[in-house]
């Protein structure tokens, strides 16, 4: 993975025109329960997007731009300003688009959008996702294994 700088680490953030885009497009992805706060999936995202490669990362704001203001010509109005279920039925259909360009486009942007859900603590805890135990218990097993060339 790209290691940005620490200066890029401090000073990146998204425009509030992609991160309303992409709260947008969080509500039109992730599953309704647990619900969480749409803007911690977008700080996840903008936390991200720094150890994207250079190119990525320039042109992934664009990306989001360009999707945002696709839907003006199918739908007359840009996708954050469509109804929730206006929005769920446009991401249904740039995934099942004939264009190969555009169902990757997609499928990068609600991946990243299901990381940060599922990345979520609140989420964990609410499937009973709790790593911490078994990554202790394997830490404990290599150390007595593998402790001597340590």
């Amino acid at each position: 993975m790209n290691q940005p700088s620490e200066f890029l680490l401090r000073r990146f953030r998204l425009s509030p025109s992609v991160r309303r885009t992409l709260a947008s497009l969080a509500e039109a992805v992730v599953p309704a329960e647990p619900a969480i706060s749409t803007a911690g999936i977008v700080d996840f995202i903008e936390g991200f997007v720094p150890f994207m490669s250079r190119s990525l990362s320039l042109l992934f704001p664009l990306g989001v731009h360009a999707f945002e203001l696709s839907s003006l010509f199918v739908k007359g109005r840009t996708f954050s300003r469509l109804s929730p279920d206006a929005r769920q039925a446009y991401v249904e259909k740039w995934i099942h688009a004939r264009s190969f360009f555009l169902r990757e486009i997609i499928r990068g942007f609600k991946g990243l959008c299901l990381l940060a859900y599922y990345s979520d603590p609140q989420v964990c805890e609410y499937l009973g996702y709790r790593p911490q135990p078994y990554a202790e218990l394997v830490a404990a097993e290599r150390l007595h294994r593998h402790g001597h060339s340590i």
